[in-house]
């Protein structure tokens, strides 16, 4: 189990394998559990991934390449309009994350290792004539985990961004932050005002208390501006991100037990069954011949209807009620008449020297334990069987699960 997307799949396996093993409440309150944190906005694997949006010339490029400390635009070759995405992502990226790449067709990556876990995205101007940018940023919004607004001092307040994106986008606004680009382009005295501005045009929209970075990523005179504060940003959505997963991870083991307790797996599936069901259906099976006496087919019956309570109450309440029904009075007395004619007629007289009749008793009982087995035992198999493979799901999870929050 290599992140937390595959141990969302694992998790909906032991929902799935539980249908019929565990009480179909129980069931559907873990599913609603499962698909609530599936439904969680952004990317479900262990990578933090936010996405540079902006207009042309805001600065997405500059920022990224800022953050990187390399010229990343310019090896990639991009145009100042960005065409063609472009994504940051660690040196030991996972499988999902490779997939998510893919399927967004973001083909131009560069590896980097100052940020384990951090993936950033610099996609498509929003502003752009190509009318499939702005459907490529919408797409991939649900799928990542957050995004930097680069904005710059001269459109901050651009009313197609406002109306087209920000306000109809406002729902998202947990996943957004706004950097200020290009602030040294502003006096030092008017950055605040411009700020409080791009603030309250964000209210307007419904935005809370949106969080604003001020950078100069690059300048065309003196130092950049502002970089640090972006890097401890993306070191907070980190540990966020983390403490995210941790929760999921929490929460998946918090599932598996309730639904291992449930079925009464979890301290093990094995009932003692096939050693037991060999004596019983030996002793049954003598008991049921003609030289056995009177009391034998009661006592047969009385050790199968023992043993059927056994299986019961050592397979949990939950399951006890299929064992009963598909193990019915009804079914184990058919089976002992069944098993009683077969044995008899398997008993072929056999004259002696004495010309005394001896009854073959061994062929009576291998007949007697044959109809016993395909009448009962293939029942109580099957019953143990299915139970016992969701026992060893929920096994193989939880090791995975270990394993997982371990890494």
């Amino acid at each position: 189990m290599r992140d937390v997307l595959e141990l969302l799949d694992a998790l909906d396996l032991v929902v799935t394998r539980g249908r019929g093993v565990v009480p179909p409440d129980q069931l559907q309150a873990a599913e609603d559990i499962v698909s609530r944190i599936r439904d969680r906005r952004g990317f479900h694997g262990d990578t933090l991934v936010l996405g540079l949006i902006g207009g042309t010339g805001s600065g997405k490029s500059s920022l990224l390449n800022a953050i990187a400390g390399e010229p990343l635009a310019s090896v990639s070759a991009l145009r100042p309009h960005t065409d063609r995405p472009l994504a940051w992502i660690p040196a030991d990226i996972s499988a999902s994350l490779a997939e998510m790449l893919d399927t967004a067709g973001i083909v131009d990556r560069h590896v980097q290792d100052m940020f384990p876990g951090l993936a950033l995205l610099d996609l498509p101007d929003i502003d752009s004539v190509a009318v499939g940018h702005r459907r490529a940023v919408e797409d991939i919004l649900p799928e990542i985990d957050g995004v930097l607004w680069l904005l710059d001092p001269d459109k901050y307040r651009d009313g197609a961004l406002h109306r087209d994106f920000l306000g109809p986008l406002a729902r998202y606004q947990e996943q957004f932050a706004f950097v200020l680009n290009k602030i040294d382009l502003v006096p030092p005295d008017a950055r605040s005002e411009i700020v409080a501005d791009l603030r309250a045009a964000l209210a307007r929209h419904g935005y809370d208390a949106p969080e604003i970075l001020v950078t100069a990523a690059d300048p065309s005179h003196g130092p950049r501006l502002g970089i640090d504060d972006v890097v401890v940003y993306l070191s907070k959505r980190l540990d966020a991100k983390r403490m995210l997963r941790s929760k999921v991870i929490g929460d998946a083991r918090t599932i598996l037990r309730y639904l291992a307790d449930t079925a009464d797996v979890w301290s093990g599936w094995s009932v003692g069954f096939v050693a037991k069901w060999e004596r019983d259906r030996l002793a049954a099976a003598a008991g049921l011949l003609p030289t056995a006496g009177p009391g034998g087919r009661e006592d047969a019956l009385c050790r199968l209807e023992d043993l059927v309570a056994m299986v019961a109450s050592a397979v949990g309440e939950t399951y006890a009620g299929r064992v009963r029904s598909s193990l019915s009075q009804s079914l184990l007395e058919e089976a002992v008449a069944e098993a009683a004619v077969a044995g008899a007629a398997a008993m072929p007289v056999q004259r002696g020297w004495r010309r005394r009749a001896v009854a073959n008793e061994e062929a009576g009982v291998e007949a007697a334990e044959a109809v016993l087995q395909e009448r009962l035992g293939t029942v109580f198999i099957e019953l143990l069987r299915e139970r016992a493979a969701y026992g060893a799901t929920i096994a193989s999870v939880g090791v995975g699960l270990i394993g997982l929050e371990s890494r």
